[in-house]
């Protein structure tokens, strides 16, 4: 699709980082931390780059939210050690390397981990940061942990660059281990698309673990206070606990440090879709976009926010270019679906459904939105088999006992319908929607009184 060029507001934004983008490339690794490097070693870690792109981490990028040390060196490029007799780099190289193909069961990584566990000229440090990437990949997350802060706790004061990457690996695997579904919100008309992408306040299992991580990227700000990425996760972190102006904060503390990396202006764009600023999110996704044509997370972005605003076609627009992109993620049919059903073309929104439950059959959000559309059609016994499934899926999923109330109501089973209607209210207090379909439903049934009750209670 086209690329919308930047307005003279963005224009000006963008004035900060033509300096840096005329001494680097903006999709080359952030090399302006740190120490210098010499041609053969930047060779080296353009290679690892290299290889961070063409492995992509899939859903997480598409939020452009997460995990924002995907695909870059982690605190600056260090010297990396070329004489045959010592394969380790530097800790702080081996934790940049690991942090840039994380999300990658990469061969290249195990085979990098092996060569120290095998070199017995390799450091105790270099074999401790290969001990925390083995735990870690092993699934134990807790013990990955304490190992990384360990090594932050014995490098600290001595070499603060390693230390600065031992805390950013605690903070991420803090992050990381408790983020679930990649979700933003989308709204309007019948079809509230939430929680299609909600806000990460409900994506992580213990909020206890997200303030560890805010804790761990302090300590990392302290040691290296030009680290772009410990800023930009910490906004990540702070957005969690729905410290939104904070986050917003950090972010533009990221921006400000490296002013030409596309992912910062992505996050910043998720916090101001969640302040309801949905056309500074779009201004900060087309800063994106400029940046860095292939970001999936920056369409998705600028979608939400076009659809948030009721431009649903436009919207449209924007998730067929992130499917282009990323043609395997069940949400992005999800929400391009919810935005046609918007618009009324139920027929397609369903066949979006389809497909993303082919992708993704234990959404349960996707069973309910593709119920509703059914309902639209008249299709009320496959309607409601779609809300049952998604209550077996997500018992505690208030749209979806609201949608299946709407649907019993139509099959005339009142009685059952006023029963899913008190669930989602049980479930969701202020469901203005359930209160009043729920009166609604009593009127028809003739218990006016209380009837008037639950509309008055929607207003």
């Amino acid at each position: 699709m086209e690329t919308k060029q930047p307005t003279e507001r963005e224009q000006q934004e963008m004035k900060t980082k033509q300096k840096v983008a005329s001494e680097q490339s903006i999709d080359a690794p952030d090399n302006t931390i740190g120490e210098n490097v010499s041609s053969d070693k930047r060779k080296i870690l353009e290679r690892i780059w290299t290889f961070c792109v063409q492995h992509p981490i899939g859903a997480a990028t598409c939020v452009g939210a997460v995990l924002v040390g995907i695909g870059t060196l982690l605190m600056g490029i260090a010297a990396i050690r070329s004489d045959s007799s010592n394969l380790s780099l530097k800790g702080e190289d081996i934790i940049k390397f690991i942090q840039a193909v994380r999300s990658e069961d990469s061969p290249q990584v195990k085979k990098f981990i092996q060569k120290i566990e095998r070199n017995p000229k390799a450091s105790d440090i270099d074999r401790a940061v290969a001990e925390a990437y083995r735990l870690e990949k092993i699934g134990k997350i807790d013990d990955a942990i304490e190992k990384w802060r360990s090594i932050a706790n014995v490098t600290e004061g001595v070499n603060n660059g390693l230390a600065a990457g031992a805390w950013f690996a605690v903070g991420y695997l803090y992050l990381d281990t408790n983020l679930k579904e990649k979700k933003f919100s989308i709204g309007g008309k019948s079809f509230n698309l939430k929680p299609y992408y909600q806000g990460y306040q409900e994506s992580y299992k213990n909020q206890d673990d997200i303030k560890k991580a805010i804790a761990a990227y302090d300590k990392v700000i302290h040691l290296k206070p030009d680290s772009a990425l410990a800023y930009s996760n910490r906004g990540l972190t702070k957005y969690t606990l729905g410290k939104y102006n904070k986050a917003v904060a950090d972010f533009n503390e990221a921006i400000r440090l490296n002013p030409s990396f596309a992912i910062f202006y992505e996050n910043r764009a998720l916090v101001k879709n969640a302040l309801g600023e949905h056309n500074e999110a779009i201004v900060d996704n087309n800063i994106a976009i400029h940046l860095n044509s292939n970001s999936v997370a920056a369409y998705i972005n600028r979608g939400v926010a076009k659809a948030n605003l009721g431009n649903y076609k436009e919207a449209i627009a924007d998730f067929d270019a992130a499917i282009r992109l990323d043609s395997d993620f069940a949400l992005l049919y999800a929400v391009r679906g919810g935005a046609k059903a918007n618009l009324g073309n139920y027929r397609e929104a369903i066949a979006d459904f389809d497909m993303a439950v082919h992708l993704d059959p234990d959404y349960a959000e996707t069973y309910t939105h593709r119920g509703l559309a059914k309902v639209y059609l008249g299709r009320y016994e496959s309607a409601l088999e779609d809300h049952n499934e998604a209550i077996r899926l997500k018992p505690n999923l208030a749209a979806a006992y609201h949608n299946r109330g709407g649907t019993k109501a139509h099959l005339d089973q009142y009685e059952s319908a006023l029963e899913d209607y008190s669930e989602a209210i049980r479930l969701k207090a202020d469901y203005a929607e359930a209160y009043n379909n729920r009166g609604l439903t009593k009127a028809h049934l003739g218990r006016y009184e209380s009837a008037l009750e639950d509309c008055n209670e929607a207003i």
